[in-house]
């Protein structure tokens, strides 16, 4: 790959491709030369409201305005952060303060939202609500946004926040070198071309979304947003809009199967399979390969902090797995190193490290955090301690095991145990809180949450409600049980097996 900046890269894909299609939403369109001018739009309306070269807030997810607003943030060299609309107004609040946000982009924000957002903040930010295209310079012109190379390699190119053992979201940053390693990277894994259709499945919050943007685009290829309305028939989604490439987590492939539309042939068109985000069961490797009969199949794997995904398997033959009930996540892609660290008092578990030029700096304004997550090597390698557990495989590379800690995922999403149990007792008003997923896998992944409180001062229904105005919806427990005391370890810990044998029949 050449040393462009993602900048000229994605203006020299304008200039190649202007008159493809870019984006799909549904039945409505925009060529690469419409997509830029509405970016180029927002990049200057951002730039005459905040002069400031502060990060963008996205306060929307999959539609043109989120989208567009990737696009404008690097076409200004500003760092963009997702900012789900499913989120609690205070979660937002605290992120836009954490990232010190100089602007947001709302979709249509309702205005008693705004409202409250700019109240918990004390000082008002900028809400620029839904799209104004008035104006916009033509499509293919410079406007304010030349072609140049202000933008630098360790420039900050967005900040995903993921939960965190605080009880407050930690925000990863991601630099241009970190995002541009990873793209060059993952096309060693994904070939893609200007006559492909891929997938959009995730939220803009979720940072599989931004493999889905910039592998797509920088391939002059569309990307293809599955409407709402389609939710239930995916597989004729893709089969009507011919989708060449496909990536999400392996629940939806799980749930394709549950509604059938997974048959043999089903997704023909496939040629191109990726999953990524949760552990991948073999079982649903083999059920989404028979439906897609002509795709290419990898498991891709991949901590935030290690931008997007770092190792990764092709499975396109589920029977040369010997004995793995789960698909393993396989080999670093170019540029990166792994390592192996025992557990200590685990004996024969190991703690996989992650090195390279993928690894994050470190978390924005959490330096304690940022020094026992990340390490510096003599040699200037840096790496990233997952708390995944894991062992080498000579036939397979790297075989995914566990955690090493409460984290989990719960749909895909990663979940801190903490962040949960810090809400619960501020919900409960009690000083003791636990929180588990249910059922949980093996390999650390659940459908829900499970709270328990030692007896609260609050019903369990009024406890859900607080927690939904604090946490994401995938994060509030579906079932609230009230203990008379919390089970402990020997060593005085919250003994979470017990918990568990209380949700067994």
């Amino acid at each position: 790959m050449t040393a462009l900046l993602l900048r000229q890269r994605l203006q020299k894909v304008e200039r190649a491709h202007g008159p493809r299609i870019a984006l799909s939403i549904g039945p409505d369109r925009w060529t690469f030369a419409e997509l830029f001018s509405v970016a180029r739009a927002l990049a200057d309306r951002i730039d005459n409201l905040a002069p400031r070269k502060g990060p963008i807030g996205l306060w929307c997810q999959r539609d043109l305005l989120s989208l567009a607003g990737v696009l404008a943030a690097v076409l200004s060299d500003r760092a963009f952060v997702p900012l789900n609309p499913g989120f609690p107004v205070s979660r937002i609040a605290t992120i836009a303060l954490t990232a010190e946000l100089s602007v947001i982009l709302a979709a249509e924000a309702p205005e008693s939202s705004v409202a409250e957002l700019q109240s918990i903040m004390g000082h008002k930010v900028p809400i620029l609500s839904g799209l104004a295209t008035e104006g916009a310079p033509q499509a293919g012109s410079a406007g304010g946004h030349a072609e140049g190379t202000r933008a630098v390699r360790d420039a900050t190119r967005y900040i995903m926040f993921t939960s965190g053992t605080t009880g407050v979201p930690k925000g990863v940053r991601i630099t241009e070198t970190n995002l541009l390693s990873y793209l060059d990277a993952v096309a060693d894994v994904v070939k893609i071309g200007p006559d492909d259709r891929a997938t959009h499945f995730f939220d803009l919050s979720f940072d599989l979304a931004i493999h889905d943007i910039f592998v797509t685009w920088l391939a002059g290829a569309q990307l293809c947003v599955l409407p709402k309305a389609q939710t239930m028939s995916i597989d004729a989604y893709v089969r009507d809009n011919r989708i060449t490439h496909w990536f999400s987590v392996p629940s939806l492939a799980a749930f394709c199967g549950r509604l059938g539309q997974l048959g043999t042939g089903a997704m023909p068109s496939l040629r191109s399979v990726l999953f990524c985000g949760e552990a991948l069961p073999e079982t649903v490797a083999r059920s989404f390969l028979q439906a897609a009969p002509h795709a290419e199949a990898w498991n891709i794997y991949g901590p935030t902090e290690a931008t997007i995904a770092f190792t990764a398997y092709r499975f396109s033959d589920p029977g040369a797995l010997d004995a793995q009930t789960v698909v393993p996540i396989g080999r670093p892609m170019t540029g990166g190193r792994v390592r192996l660290e025992p557990i200590e008092g685990d004996e024969g578990a190991c703690e996989l490290w992650l090195g390279g030029p993928q690894v994050s700096p470190g978390y924005v304004n959490m330096p304690e955090q940022t020094a026992s997550r990340f390490i510096t090597d003599d040699d200037g390698t840096r790496w990233y301690r997952t708390g995944d557990v894991a062992r080498w495989s000579d036939r397979h590379g790297l075989l995914f095991l566990g955690r090493s800690d409460d984290q989990v995922k719960v749909n895909g999403y990663r979940i801190e145990l903490l962040e949960i149990d810090a809400a619960l007792r501020a919900a409960a008003e009690t000083e003791e809180a636990a929180s588990l997923p249910w059922p949980l896998s093996d390999t650390g992944h659940a459908d829900q949450i499970v709270g328990f409180v030692v007896q609260p001062r609050i019903p369990s229904a009024e406890i859900r409600q607080r927690c939904r105005a604090r946490l994401p919806h995938y994060m509030v427990p579906r079932r609230i049980i009230t203990l008379d005391a919390m089970p402990v370890t020997t060593s005085g810990k919250v003994d979470r097996a017990a918990l568990r044998r209380l949700l067994e029949p």
